[in-house]
């Protein structure tokens, strides 16, 4: 139930990121830089079945039943590398 209530506004939290992150965030994409909080307040959280830890160094997603992507973590808690066809990319990767 955590993952879905908070005590707190995300609003909040949302309006002390860098603008292009905020962007991302209201159109539900994602981007290169985007820490995991940030990605989970776009996109949603992985899959356990899938994805059985945030610390993972991927997530899996999809678009549909077809179509995955994934997030490439890197070692600063960013994301490092968004993988998948170039269809599903453009879907979910956020271009300023």
């Amino acid at each position: 139930l955590a993952k879905i209530v908070t005590n707190e506004d995300p609003r909040t939290r949302l309006a002390g990121f860098p603008a292009d992150v905020q962007a991302a965030i209201k159109a539900g994409k994602v981007m290169v830089g985007m820490t995991r909080e940030q990605a989970i307040m776009s996109i949603g959280y992985p899959l356990t079945s899938e994805t059985p830890s945030l610390d993972s160094p991927v997530w899996r997603h999809w678009v549909s039943s077809f179509e995955e992507y994934q997030l490439i973590w890197g070692k600063d808690g960013r994301i490092s590398e968004i993988s998948g066809d170039p269809r599903v990319r453009a879907q979910i990767v956020y271009q300023p």
